[in-house]
């Protein structure tokens, strides 16, 4: 093995709560350092307190969650936070999202584009946005997103007859 020991997080909920630390895409770290990770069930999760396990070995770490945020239906796959503490949110069903934390009051999710026009003038559907990224000078929003170009599929091997394109984009604000 390279490097140093792999070791998962676990969720600390009583065994009879049930787990919301399941199905976690992605993690992301705000300004301040906390870590929060995004579930393919749309939940923003808060991640606090990870700390070695009492009940298992030394591989297995426990933490405290709390769910901040409910995206809606979609299919979150990438995310980062800007230097207002505001959620970029790459969604291969939505496009890309912007959830905004208000002090006591219920997180605002809001989408910022769900389509891009093209060099020929032409608007394209944003098809699986999966991963979004801040530029650490210029505050500028990246993604990326994939296209895919469907021929002839019948009955035989999808993976020979999917053409796939990614597009390295940018969004102004």
């Amino acid at each position: 093995m390279i490097g140093g020991k792999l070791q998962k997080i676990f969720d600390a909920r009583d065994p009879e709560e049930s787990k919301i630390l399941m199905g976690h895409e992605t993690i992301m770290f705000d300004q301040k350092g906390q870590m929060y990770a995004m579930t393919d069930s749309s939940l923003v999760i808060k991640v606090n307190n990870v700390q070695p396990s009492m009940i298992t070995d030394d591989y297995h770490l426990v933490a405290e969650t709390e769910i901040v945020a409910h995206l809606g239906h979609g299919r979150p796959l990438g995310g980062a936070f800007d230097k207002h503490g505001w959620l970029y949110v790459a969604d291969a069903v939505k496009g890309l999202m912007r959830v905004k934390f208000p002090r006591k009051r219920k997180p605002v999710v809001e989408i910022l584009a769900s389509r891009v026009e093209l060099e020929d003038g032409t608007w394209s559907q944003i098809l699986v946005a999966d991963d979004v990224a801040i530029g650490p000078k210029t505050g500028m929003i990246y993604f990326t997103d994939g296209e895919f170009n469907f021929h002839n599929l019948g009955y035989f091997s999808l993976e020979n007859n999917i053409d796939r394109y990614f597009n390295l984009r940018k969004i102004a604000m």
